[in-house]
């Protein structure tokens, strides 16, 4: 799983239904699960191996920005869900079926935690309204052609954008000044 041309494959090895061959398929899955949560075998961004519990899947792909330091995400993850997790927890975002990781009890950030990390005061502590634009043009490059989608939608309602004053907005309530404005 470390390297090879099928290391971003490892993950397809993993059976996605239980019920798969009768009792034989059953009591395969049960022991695959058990030492699959306690073995090495996912390759983190770095190459090392780790326990599905020590991964982070980040579908937002936030962690992979310059505007937003991985270790940010990870100390919010830490915080939230009273987490250890460790220096390298991100899973190779070429991973093929990330999603089999969660019956293995790995760690998950989707775009329903966005309103929680964003208001979240890990990231207000590390956020800079400079740092705007780059979020604004990374969700309008993510979710721009998909206007009308239920992620954009939630996109909308999100408070990710400061406003005057150093106050987090979400989208639907920003009014960008004029060049006639003088404030």
């Amino acid at each position: 799983a470390q390297s090879g041309s099928y290391s971003d494959q490892i993950l397809m090895l993993l059976p996605s239904d239980s019920h798969l061959g009768g009792r034989l398929g059953g009591d395969f899955y049960k022991a695959l699960q058990q030492h699959a949560k306690v073995t090495p075998f996912v390759p983190s961004r770095s190459g090392k191996l780790m326990k599905a519990s020590e991964a982070l899947v980040d579908l937002t792909g936030l962690s992979e920005t310059e505007f937003i330091a991985a270790q940010v995400v990870v100390e919010y993850f830490n915080e939230t869900m009273g987490k250890g997790l460790g220096a390298d927890p991100f899973i190779r975002s070429s991973l093929v079926r990330p999603e089999a990781l969660k019956a293995l009890d790995a760690n998950f950030l989707e775009i329903e935690d966005l309103l929680s990390f964003f208001t979240h005061e890990v990231f207000k502590k590390h956020h800079e309204p400079e740092q705007n634009h780059g979020l604004i043009n990374y969700f309008y490059e993510q979710y721009g052609s998909q206007r009308g989608t239920e992620d954009a939608e939630k996109l909308k309602h999100i408070p990710f954008i400061y406003a005057k004053g150093k106050t987090l907005r979400p989208p639907k309530q920003i009014c960008f000044p004029s060049k006639a404005d003088p404030s």
